[in-house]
């Protein structure tokens, strides 16, 4: 910079208070930012801590649940999967009671049971809680006891279904209805299919077949516990008539029941799960119902008392460990060869699985067996 020396010494000195205010408010101000950054991270340190107790804690709100007649206070149990110890220990946090059995099904939201819970004193902030509601419904009970001759009440048993083969032979739309659900629809024994219908189309289920013919529509899934069924009713070429049934529907079957909370990768004893005959609503997946198919299985998912074991809730054990010596049986025509492998992946019976062949490192993949060997097709 040209010019006199008194206005450079000017403009030196303005520059250095300027640059002086700057690191003065900037002192002021630090204290105040520290303290914002200071709150941020404990904010953080704070989800950081409880964000692994919440994976491992949860509260899964069902969409439904069926409740016996007299069951007047609902717990947590009763309408949630409860995953891991913290969730567990709520299990019996009363969630909703009522005075008497209501006639209609009760729904209750999330919100109204984080509210229960957070009166109960249980820690929100440590569990996930999902499911938006549950429906609550209550079985029929049974009428009030009535006396007889002799003095003594005698209890009614509540209506219950009927089983479909014993309405098959009746000549009425029930009867035709009974024959094509168990027969068609399910593609299942009869004797071992329960119908209930409604009182409200008694009229209708009691018409006769004579001079009719029926055609039946489901209006929603077989695999379901209430079947609603379009009729048209036929008369000499043409519809004379047009009902809509709704059919309850039960399969008497043999199951296995859990006896207790289990994880994921628990094996099952002989003692986690009793054999016992029910009837249960239909289900896309096959109850298991032999106490041999199951011990020694590894839970896939977590496992409720109470629960009906079915097709995909268990799984095989491992028989065949990844990176250990293996036989491997290779087929060729009508020759076999057996020699040892090393197990490139983790097998359970009916796996397909790589292996890796120890003499030349000739590498195949083959079906583990129940033995724990490796069985390759190598052609005819």
């Amino acid at each position: 910079m040209t010019g006199r020396p008194g206005h450079e010494n000017l403009w030196s000195r303005g520059v250095e208070a300027s640059i002086g205010r700057d690191v003065e408010a900037r002192r002021r101000g630090a204290p105040k930012r520290l303290a914002v950054v200071t709150r941020a991270l404990l904010l953080c340190m704070t989800w950081c801590s409880a964000a692994p107790a919440a994976a491992g804690d949860g509260i899964a709100l069902r969409g439904s649940v069926r409740l016996e007649a007299d069951q007047l206070e609902i717990r947590l149990a009763d309408v949630a999967d409860l995953t891991g110890p913290i969730a567990q220990a709520l299990g019996d946090c009363v969630v909703y009671e009522t005075s008497s059995t209501p006639l209609r099904p009760v729904t209750i939201h999330v919100d109204s049971v984080r509210r229960r819970l957070d009166s109960q004193g249980a820690n929100l902030g440590m569990l996930a809680l999902s499911g938006r509601e549950c429906v609550l419904r209550w079985r029929a009970s049974a009428p009030p006891a009535e006396p007889v001759a002799g003095g003594k009440p005698v209890r009614q048993e509540a209506p219950r279904g009927l089983v479909a083969a014993e309405l098959i032979g009746q000549r009425t739309l029930r009867g035709v209805i009974a024959d094509y659900l168990a027969r068609i629809l399910l593609r299942t024994d009869p004797d071992q299919v329960q119908l209930t219908f409604s009182d409200a189309d008694a009229e209708v289920l009691n018409r006769s077949t004579a001079g009719f013919e029926f055609e039946i529509r489901p209006l929603a899934s077989a695999l379901s516990s209430t079947v609603p069924l379009n009729v048209n009713v036929h008369k000499g070429g043409a519809i004379a008539a047009t009902h809509r049934v709704t059919v309850e529907v039960a399969l008497r079957r043999r199951v296995l029941i859990v006896q207790r909370y289990m994880s994921r990768g628990e094996t099952l004893a002989a003692g986690d799960v009793t054999e016992e005959t029910r009837l249960i609503e239909p289900h896309p997946a096959s109850p298991l119902g032999a106490l041999a198919e199951v011990v020694g299985c590894e839970a896939r998912g977590r496992l409720v008392p109470g629960q009906v074991l079915r097709e995909g809730d268990v799984l095989t054990p491992v028989v065949v460990a990844r990176n250990s010596e293996v036989w491997l049986r290779a087929r060729h025509g009508s020759f076999m060869l057996r020699m040892r492998a090393r197990a490139l992946d983790e097998g359970r019976a009916g796996d397909a699985v790589r292996v890796r062949r120890i003499s030349d490192r000739a590498e195949f993949v083959g079906i583990v067996d129940g033995g724990g060997e490796v069985v390759v097709n190598l052609g005819y």
